[in-house]
């Protein structure tokens, strides 16, 4: 895959983050399918997003 250690992988940057939250969310507020999968689409479009933001702000070396 040659991704060196510390780089970003925009496609799982924060997948274990998100995941964990539902993983241990979901024993005390069981949502249905569309709800976590909605979760999901929002954070990623939201991480996506604070990362050009801090990217355009000059607090980020790389747009990703």
């Amino acid at each position: 895959m040659n991704i060196a250690s510390g780089q970003t992988w925009l496609l799982c940057d924060q997948i274990d983050y998100i995941l964990g939250g539902i993983i241990f969310s979901a024993f005390y507020f069981p949502l249905s399918f569309f709800q976590y999968s909605l979760i999901v689409m929002i954070f990623f479009t939201l991480h996506i997003a604070v990362t050009g933001l801090g990217y355009l702000l000059g607090l980020k070396d790389q747009p990703y």
